[in-house]
């Protein structure tokens, strides 16, 4: 019988098929099988990954759906109600910010999250009553009226002037330079707007001994200034009675001085400031990775002159809903939550630079146990654009490459959602204006939603989400008006969705770091064994009473101890978008949607 050519290895005697070649056919079997193995897993673990992803994207989508926009309304006159209780405003100077505080204890004191409270203190600042800005000159005498014309300076001392001389600065050194200040003594001086701060002008109006200060505005300026004048530390005030004008009444003046007309002041500001405590709450999971955080952020307090429903009473209760809605489902979330709600935004962001250097002095470590946060300030605005924080305005030769791929990949999970409602979107930029400013200052990506301050709206943002072109995203922001009846209810229902969806999203994620940071991940090493029941922020001093107490409601006082602080950007430009696939950044740059500076020049 022949050789069978289907079962003979070979002859040794063969030279195409003795020992040596018969090991090669060996190995190349071996080999690729190994191959084949190989290509099978990494098939195997993408497809694992993509149902995974899934089944995340699917709950998301299912947390998102639970989520009742009606129980934020709920939360939101509930803030309105402890406004007007406390002259309007929800700020740590008239207890308005405590009772706002004892709130959200109230609400979370049937969960199961550990719960803390940090206090720190900040400077306070009650505007009384509105001022009196009154000037004579040629015989007539103008009344001009407060919060349209004029208004008082946030931190400027209470004081009267009476027929006193109103006089310039050469309008080419602006009141910065100290020869400006030169026979200045005992007058009211107008102050042109520009080339250094606030502040710094009226440190040398202070050393000069002049009565007063009437700091004027852009002439486009359509408000009054009504900017924070104070220095770097805690009661670093100005002795001085100080207004700002509006744009049309600092161009009148200006006239009237170069005439040379003899002009005469009235003016008079009732306000009263010293020093408070102010507070963070931070309700952190039970489960979940511990090395892998992810926070949820907001701003509880509110500006002096209003009861800050919209800035930032949305955000806040959009939050207090998301921690409320995650616990009474019960479902288990793959890395730790810790929800916010922080004190002295309005001031500085404080709240949030308390916590971020309170983990830093004791032990720095512990922020690389955070993997991201996320940031809702204002999600109600009126005149609405759904904003999505604009991951290419971090850029990673100012904030580092992980900040940028976290935050990029982070912007894409809300882009997604609205694109899976078919909603359009618009781009924001992290101009550091917000309570994520010192969370990526410290390399940590972020991400939120905003629906728009103080500027107006363009033609291109109408298109893609309705409103009125040429009018503010929110007129009465930092206002009076800022109460109930401000709020956009279809903006805070979309807004939301959004962000119950990214948020769950991101919390269930498994493999956090590797959804993150897709192009550069290896797999890190959890830093413990298992979650914490506690939250690794130390309180500085007081704490919250246990869960199951409601919190004693807190009086602010006055104090003199000062602490430094820190002042919020000047907003730059943004882009909004148009709707897009989510992988493709609009080309097209328009002007920013952000809040205005509490310094400036």
């Amino acid at each position: 019988m022949g050789r069978s050519e289907a079962y003979d290895l070979g002859d040794e005697s063969d030279p195409l098929v003795g020992p040596s070649h018969r090991k090669r056919n060996r190995v190349f079997l071996i080999a690729t099988i190994i191959a084949v193995v190989v290509a099978a897993a990494i098939v195997l673990s993408v497809t694992l990954t993509k149902k995974k992803s899934d089944r995340t994207s699917a709950d998301a989508v299912q947390f998102a759906e639970s989520l009742k926009p009606n129980n934020i309304m709920k939360h939101l006159q509930a803030l309105e109600n402890i406004a007007k209780d406390n002259q309007n405003s929800r700020t740590a100077a008239n207890g308005g910010f405590n009772a706002s505080i004892d709130y959200v204890l109230e609400m979370l004191k049937e969960t199961n999250y550990d719960i803390e409270r940090q206090t720190f203190q900040v400077s306070a600042y009650v505007p009384l009553k509105p001022g009196v800005f009154n000037v004579s000159f040629g015989g007539t005498t103008r009344a001009y009226v407060p919060a349209v014309e004029f208004e008082v300076m946030q931190f400027s001392d209470n004081g009267t002037v009476t027929n006193t001389s109103l006089r310039g600065i050469a309008t080419s050194t602006q009141g910065c330079n100290e020869t400006d200040w030169a026979n200045r003594e005992g007058q009211v001086v107008l102050l042109p707007y520009g080339t250094c701060s606030f502040y710094e002008k009226a440190l040398l109006g202070q050393a000069a001994k002049v009565a007063g200060l009437v700091y004027g505005n852009r002439l486009t300026g359509v408000d009054p200034l009504r900017s924070s004048i104070e220095g770097p530390n805690n009661g670093d005030f100005i002795d001085l009675p100080m207004v700002g004008l509006n744009g049309v009444v600092t161009r009148e003046l200006l006239d009237i001085l170069d005439t040379g007309a003899d002009m005469r002041v009235d003016m008079t500001t009732s306000t009263q400031r010293g020093l408070a405590i102010s507070s963070n709450i931070i309700a952190t999971t039970q489960k979940g990775r511990t090395d892998r955080k992810v926070v949820v952020g907001s701003h509880l307090d509110s500006v002096p002159f209003g009861p800050g429903i919209n800035d930032n009473g949305s955000g806040s209760s959009l939050n207090l809903e998301l921690a409320l809605q995650l616990h009474r489902q019960g479902t288990k979330v793959e890395n730790q939550v810790q929800f916010m709600w922080y004190g002295g935004e309005e001031l500085g962001l404080l709240g949030s630079t308390h916590y971020v250097k309170t983990l830093q002095e004791k032990n720095a470590t512990l922020l690389d146990d955070i993997a991201m946060m996320l940031n809702f300030d204002m999600v109600g605005s009126p005149n609405y654009v759904r904003g999505v924080y604009d991951a290419e305005s971090a850029q990673p030769e100012t904030y580092g490459l992980r900040v940028y791929e976290g935050s990029s990949s982070i912007e894409e999970v809300f882009l997604k959602r609205f694109e899976a409602q078919g909603l359009g979107y618009d781009l924001q930029e992290f101009s550091g204006r917000s309570d994520y400013r010192p969370f990526i200052d410290v390399g940590i990506p972020a991400g939120g939603l905003f629906t728009g301050a103080e500027v107006l709206k363009t033609p291109e943002q109408r298109a893609i989400v309705g409103g009125s072109v040429g009018v503010s995203f929110d007129t009465c922001y930092h206002k009076a008006c800022d109460d109930i009846n401000n709020i956009n209810q279809q903006a805070i229902a979309e807004m939301s969705d959004a962000a119950a969806y990214t948020f769950f999203f991101l919390a269930a994620t498994k493999d956090i770091d590797a959804f993150l940071y897709p192009a550069n991940y290896t797999t890190p090493a959890p830093t413990t064994s298992a979650p914490t029941t506690t939250s690794p922020v130390t309180t500085k001093a007081k704490t919250t009473p246990p869960v199951t107490t409601k919190a004693t409601t807190t009086t602010a006082t006055m104090t003199t101890t000062t602490k430094l602080t820190t002042t919020k950007a000047v907003a730059t430009t943004t882009k909004p978008a148009t709707t897009k696939p989510a992988t493709t950044k609009p080309a097209t740059t328009k002007p920013a949607t952000t809040k205005p500076a509490t310094t400036a020049p």
